[in-house]
């Protein structure tokens, strides 16, 4: 079983599929079996249900993988769109904000400082720890607060 499964799958990917179809069509002791002829167990030709077989089969088979690489493709570029809808929406929030460029990578060094693990977001944790580093100690209450104040999008995260 496991040498069918392999051999369909050499098939399928159009790795040597003429040879396994030469060996079918004409039968194993005449073709491809020379140096092993103990395996050649069935050697009775099959002519045109091979040619037939393995034509409908690399056809087939040939669309399907197409089709998984085109939806494997879609879906990485719905999800890059995703993502880019997602990075525009943060710069249109900043830019009404209307700070200035100092200001603007004064907080980014902020963010930085306080995103410890380079996630590109800043967690409760975080958030603590960085208080904390500045002589602040929030408590639990406080902490819930400033995080809901600035996630917008309920992440748990800012």
């Amino acid at each position: 079983l496991h040498t069918s499964i392999l051999t369909l799958f050499r098939v399928s990917t159009l790795d040597g599929w003429s040879d396994i179809m030469y060996i079918n069509f004409y039968g194993c002791k005449h073709m491809g079996y020379d140096a092993m002829p103990e395996q050649c167990t069935n050697s009775t030709p099959s002519y045109w249900v091979a040619g037939i077989y393995f034509v409908l089969f690399v056809t087939i088979s040939s669309l399907v993988l197409l089709t998984l690489f085109v939806s494997v493709v879609t879906a990485s570029m719905e999800e890059a769109r995703t993502n880019q809808s997602k990075v525009r929406a943060n710069d249109m929030r900043i830019k009404s904000l209307n700070l200035s460029d100092t200001a603007l990578r004064n907080f980014q060094a902020a963010f930085n400082i306080l995103d410890l693990d380079d996630s590109g977001f800043i967690d409760q944790d975080e958030l603590r720890i960085g208080l904390q580093s500045v002589g602040c100690n929030p408590s639990q209450e406080s902490l819930d607060n400033m995080m809901a104040t600035a996630d917008v999008d309920d992440s748990k995260s800012i």
